[in-house]
């Protein structure tokens, strides 16, 4: 099936039990310190990802440890760097990671 992304913002589909409310559950406690514009769930790994438009970043957690995993990107127009970061996917078959970024204009990919 399609990667499973979300807006940052609201219930819906994050409202479920187990790992994903986990998930939504850290979006929530993220929501007041920054500017999440999307979630995505990796189907490999089940990691969190999520954009954050206001460090121009985007923040990675991991199923299976509390916090935060990693994180990438920066203010920028460069391969990697971020111009209003907003949208993300992840593909469920290779686990690439794939970022809009509005104001650059384009889609970035990144590998596992």
């Amino acid at each position: 099936g399609a990667p499973r992304a979300a807006r940052g913002r609201g219930g819906g589909a994050g409202e479920a039990g187990g790992e994903e409310a986990a998930g939504w559950q850290a979006v929530r406690a993220f929501r007041g310190k920054s500017r999440v514009r999307c979630v995505a769930v990796s189907h490999i790994t089940g990691d969190l990802y999520m954009t954050d438009s206001g460090q121009e970043k985007v923040l990675v957690y991991s199923k299976h440890k509390k916090g935060l995993l990693l994180s990438f990107g920066g203010r920028g127009t460069g391969p990697g760097q971020f111009w209003n970061v907003w949208g993300i996917a992840v593909c469920p078959a290779s686990g690439e990671v794939y970022v809009t970024d509005r104001g650059g204009s384009r889609v970035q990919v990144f590998a596992p």
